[in-house]
């Protein structure tokens, strides 16, 4: 971590809240809290601040997927609903604050695999149809990103035999593709 963030890192731990806080103008505390880009942990903080200091961090924060389960509640009731179908349970208890998937920017497959398979685990999904049950979820999570990024910069992507997966055959691919720096 470089030292900017860890300066401010130990500051915004220390920083408490007056009644009558005083506002940066939104521009400049995006300026800042990007340099928290790497600092996953003072970046949650930022999260808990206040309205202003979530909405601008959790952009920041989610462009990497940070919650399988929260990504599956931002599905489309379709998806939920073919999920339903081969056997996971999904919590509806709660609608997602923010649209997650939008704010994606990094993708590494293997992660999400790895990610999905500890959700079916928990599921009590057997272990016969775990592979056909984490392709059905992965289809699904891609369907998502793939419509709601609109800007992915970077995809790490390892050939194994569960991701056989076409990117480009999902709705809104192009767009989503467009811009990656990194493959």
């Amino acid at each position: 971590m470089n030292q900017i963030s860890q300066t401010l890192s130990i500051k915004l731990l220390k920083f408490e809240c007056p009644a009558k806080m005083l506002q940066f103008p939104i521009d400049c505390l995006n300026d800042i809290i990007e340099y928290l880009e790497d600092d996953s942990n003072t970046l949650y903080s930022c999260l808990l601040v206040n309205r202003s200091w979530c909405k601008i961090s959790v952009r920041i924060y989610w462009r990497y997927i940070r919650n399988l389960s929260t990504l599956i509640a931002c599905l489309p009731n379709d998806s939920k609903e073919i999920l339903y179908n081969n056997g996971i349970s999904i919590s509806t208890s709660k609608t997602p604050v923010f649209n997650y998937a939008s704010f994606c920017k990094y993708l590494e497959v293997c992660k999400v695999i790895k990610d999905i398979e500890h959700f079916l685990r928990i599921q009590d999904i057997s272990v016969q149809n775990l592979n056909d049950i984490t392709i059905i979820v992965l289809q699904e999570i891609f369907k998502l990103l793939m419509c709601q990024t609109s800007s992915l910069r970077e995809l790490r992507y390892t050939l194994t035999n569960l991701t056989s997966i076409t990117f480009t055959s999902y709705p809104g691919a192009r767009e989503c593709l467009k811009n990656l720096s990194t493959l």
